[in-house]
């Protein structure tokens, strides 16, 4: 089975003003408000291995890192994940099977 790979490597990173959050109106109510507060930066890494075999199999595995914090408070954003795993596979039915 010949095996044809191929990889790929990105650095990235980028900004994002007046992001939307959640703001607390009242304390006693719980009410909240989504307004445009926070600034937002954030970096990161994402590789992929692609791989293209004989009979039309592909497979690729791939990972990214990301590092993203609100810029005021140097908090992590809790809604990003830091790392990032796939994997998958495609066979083509009509040649294997039918």
């Amino acid at each position: 089975m010949s095996a044809h790979l191929s990889s790929t490597a990105s650095l990235y990173r980028y900004g994002v003003r007046r992001l939307i959050d959640q703001v607390s109106l009242d304390e006693e109510d719980l009410m909240i408000q989504h307004q445009n507060v926070d600034k937002v930066a954030a970096y990161g890494l994402e590789m992929q291995l692609d791989g293209r075999f004989d009979r039309g199999l592909i497979t690729y595995a791939s990972y990214a890192w990301q590092n993203a914090e609100n810029s005021t408070s140097k908090e992590r954003l809790s809604n990003q994940p830091s790392h990032v795993f796939k994997g998958g596979l495609s066979v083509p039915i009509t040649r294997f099977y039918l």
